[in-house]
């Protein structure tokens, strides 16, 4: 096996030479071209290319389409194109790398819909990040076949329509981190990271990616209820909703999430009372129902614990009783 990593240095122009690389019985089995100041479009030479297994071109200024040959690499473990400029949809093409675990393609200016076929097609996958581009209409419910999805991140887009009622499919958001498994570790100089975005800052995770689990849906334009399906996903801890146009209430069944660090279900039109449950999310440094339509009192519980957030969480809540 061949692997070529050139990441976080300052090298500049095209990649089309990569085309001299991809020929047949190519060993190129790890690209990381990730972190310079690469620019152009992504070469449509990938069919020599099944030997990888992992490919990064991310934190570049590349621009242009995903090519149609990058559906070649049947053997793809991880894909991280995020942080460039790439424009149009993703390619049929790539229903074909079903050995996916990762598919990063955050922050681009790519557009479309989400394919149905992402979850019909990429069941490996555990990471999903299509945040930050401009995909748009319903969220397709074939996402919950994806079983094995540690994280999830759909924000700032431009998707309506509701949640999808059958998140607790995603079994593995439902389930307890009780022993460190690493999501992908093939070579000894290769571990997986991703950027995260909370509410206040992003966060790069390697070593403790393990032990992350994360779903944002926020800044679109979803709308309808919180489905209760959610409430299932107990080993969550990082949830975010806000800047929806999410109403009804925020489900009992929020205080069954023992694992949540933050939750952020802020500017929404959720008009209920705060539910007494919340108050059982003893790990929860994060919290923000800001700018809702909710009322009542707020929860004491044991501890306290909502109490103790200031109230910048609760603001723009003109019927709630703020605590003395």
């Amino acid at each position: 096996m061949v692997s070529l990593v050139l990441a976080g240095n300052s090298f500049s122009g095209g990649i089309s030479s990569l085309c001299e690389m991809l020929v047949p019985n190519s060993t190129l089995s790890y690209l990381d071209l990730s972190g310079n100041l690469l620019s152009g479009e992504i070469p449509d030479c990938w069919t020599y290319g099944r030997k990888l297994v992992i490919l990064s071109l991310a934190n570049n200024h590349l621009s242009g389409k995903i090519p149609n040959s990058i559906g070649h690499l049947v053997h793809l473990n991880t894909l991280h194109l995020e942080n460039n400029s790439i424009t149009g949809e993703l390619p049929l093409s790539l229903k074909n790398c079903t050995s996916l675990f990762v598919l990063d393609v955050g922050h681009n200016k790519l557009s479309g819909n989400i394919p149905a076929w992402i979850g019909e097609e990429m069941q490996n996958l555990m990471i999903l990040r299509l945040c930050a581009n401009a995909f748009e209409e319903n969220i397709p419910s074939q996402v919950c076949q994806l079983k094995s999805l540690k994280i999830l991140d759909l924000s700032f887009n431009y998707l309506s329509g509701s949640i999808p009622g059958c998140m607790n499919n995603l079994l593995d958001m439902g389930k307890l981190e009780l022993v460190r498994s690493y999501i992908f570790f093939p070579y000894t100089t290769y571990r997986e990271s991703v950027q995260l975005r909370f509410k206040n800052g992003d966060y790069k995770f390697s070593f403790t990616l393990v032990f992350v689990k994360f779903l944002d849906l926020s800044s679109n334009n979803l709308s309808g209820d919180i489905p209760r399906e959610i409430t299932s996903l107990i080993g969550l801890h990082y949830l975010n909703l806000s800047r929806n146009h999410l109403a009804g209430t925020i489900p009992d069944g929020f205080g069954n999430l023992e694992s949540l660090e933050c939750l952020d279900l802020s500017r929404n039109e959720l008009s209920c009372t705060i539910p007494a449950s919340l108050s059982n999310l003893l790990f929860l440094s994060v919290l923000d129902l800001s700018h809702n339509r909710l009322s009542g009192k707020i929860p004491s519980g044991s501890g306290n614990q909502l109490g103790a957030f200031d109230a910048t969480t609760y603001m723009g809540n003109r019927r709630l009783q703020m605590v003395a």
